[in-house]
């Protein structure tokens, strides 16, 4: 992939995955009544950045719909808005809406004109309660062209500096993005200062050496241009220096602009690269440090290491016809041989695992949807989120689970009625939990319903010809019928 800009598309949809997982957490949080102002800012933050992202690339069906959803979240985070239940509906249709949008820019697939329009109307009419409309919301939003009669009076030269850290890039956070975003807003001169850069032999790999000298002539406060950098503003230096309003260009500008970038070293002291002490807050999340591998090459090392564990029982078995009084060095080297690659591999193999938590997150939402569709009442209680497993599992497991959890709701638990009648809370509890036992890994699913009528079963089974009307079979034989494909005692 030679394209620089389809590099940082990959690494654009890599993180969009991220985003929208945190996104259906932070909502289902928000459905549950925690209405935290991080929660709220976390869910306006990813809707925000898919948004910055998909402008970059030009995406604007994707941002279009983003604009409305990210207004909307930013009304309810600013307090314009009271957060009201009856929102979530339509925030969990648009987190969906948004989803499709970004698999189909990604595969490259035109969408239905008319897709998420009816969610887009639900949610400005929710927008329309603020008393300001959207259209004028967007028009505060929007960047517009410089407007020649009054450019003398609104527009301003910018000058600024950006330096990120590390932790900027660790973020998975790109400044090309954020110079896209920054292009928006008016006519930008991009100048990149390397004068960081050391010799090859004396860089390290996961330093950050270059800054940014931008000129922005924009119509903008630098209210708005701190917004381009909201979410990095603490993993960078930055300095936006307000240089007065824009005269004609054939007055002086040209001299204003030779003079911009004449002194790089001439900067302030708190745009020198220096180390930063970060404390954390109580309860504050701690970021996890990581990078982004293409799967492939994860691949390619786990068969690396399988054919080492090969050759390293062959030259094992081999040692075991020495003497060990002979060769005590080489029978010890290759018994410690053996334990490292044992601990590599375990080590490799823990690199493709992933947390359950990723599939079980689904699940909350499809339980509340289902209850509220069939009359039921129902709680879903996970436990073990955090078991890991191969990413090929969990990529394989969501619809199976999803589909025994709605046979939970369907099936499985009662009317609330029937259950009151029985002697039962009107909710019922569906656990879902997955945890090791004897070097395997389980996933189970429990419901206090009524339970597999054996004999609905038993007579389904004979109806659609899976088993004779004469044949004898046990409770566990009964039980197991369920799982014969096609099969559901669903009535018609």
């Amino acid at each position: 992939m030679s394209d620089p800009m389809e590099q940082f598309k990959v690494i654009f949809f890599d993180e969009c995955t991220d985003l929208l997982t945190s996104l259906e957490e932070g909502l289902m949080q928000l459905q549950a009544g925690d209405c935290d102002e991080e929660v709220v800012h976390s869910v306006f933050r990813a809707v925000h950045s898919i948004k910055g992202g998909a402008g970059a690339f030009g995406f604007e069906r994707l941002v279009a719909f983003a604009h409305i959803q990210e207004t909307l979240l930013d009304d309810i985070r600013s307090g314009a808005l009271e957060m009201d239940p009856a929102y979530m509906t339509v925030l969990l249709q648009a987190y969906d809406i948004l989803s499709e949008l970004v698999g189909a820019a990604q595969r490259g697939e035109e969408v239905a004109d008319e897709l998420g329009d009816d969610v887009a109307k639900a949610m400005k009419a929710i927008l329309d309660q603020t008393g300001v409309p959207l259209a004028e919301k967007s028009a505060a939003a929007t960047p517009k062209e410089p407007d020649t009669d009054s450019v003398e009076k609104n527009t301003r030269i910018f000058k600024i500096s950006f330096k990120p850290y590390e932790e900027l890039f660790q973020r998975a956070n790109e400044p090309i993005l954020l110079i896209k975003e920054l292009e928006t807003l008016g006519d930008l001169t991009v100048k990149l200062d390397v004068s960081d850069v050391p010799d090859i032999e004396e860089m390290e790999a996961e330093h950050a050496y270059f800054s940014w000298k931008f000129r922005l002539i924009t119509e903008y406060d630098e209210a708005a241009i701190r917004e381009v950098f909201e979410f990095v503003e603490d993993d960078c230096d930055l300095l936006i220096t307000d240089l007065g309003v824009y005269l004609s260009p054939e007055a002086f500008v040209e001299d204003a602009q030779a003079g911009l970038f004449e002194d790089i070293e001439d900067e302030p002291a708190a745009l020198k690269p220096q180390k930063t002490v970060k404390t954390v807050k109580p309860g504050e999340a701690v970021v996890s440090q990581s990078i982004r591998v293409e799967l492939d090459k994860v691949d390619t090392l786990v068969n690396m290491v399988g054919e080492l564990v090969i050759t390293q029982a062959m030259l094992r078995e081999q040692g075991g016809e020495l003497l060990v009084e002979q060769y005590p060095n080489l029978v010890q080297g290759i018994e410690d041989l053996s334990r490292h690659i044992r601990d590599l591999q375990d080590c490799v193999m823990a690199i493709r695992a992933q947390p359950v938590k990723s599939v079980f997150s689904r699940m909350p939402r499809l339980v509340r949807e289902l209850t509220a569709t069939l009359g039921k009442k129902a709680r879903l209680v996970m436990s073990g989120e955090e078991t890991e497993v191969d990413k090929t599992v969990t990529e394989r497991i969501g619809d199976p689970l999803m589909h025994m959890i709605r046979n939970s709701v369907d099936h499985g638990l009662e009317m609330p009625d029937v259950r009151a009648k029985a002697g039962k809370s009107e909710g019922g509890i569906i656990n879902l939990s997955a945890f090791h036992r004897g070097g395997r890994i389980f996933i189970e699913i429990e419901d206090d319903g009524a339970g597999i009528n054996k004999a609905v079963v038993l007579e389904k089974a004979i109806a659609n010809g899976l088993v004779s009307p004469d044949a004898n079979l046990s409770d566990e034989e009964i039980n197991n019928l369920i799982f014969m494909p096609g099969f559901s005692t669903a009535k018609s």
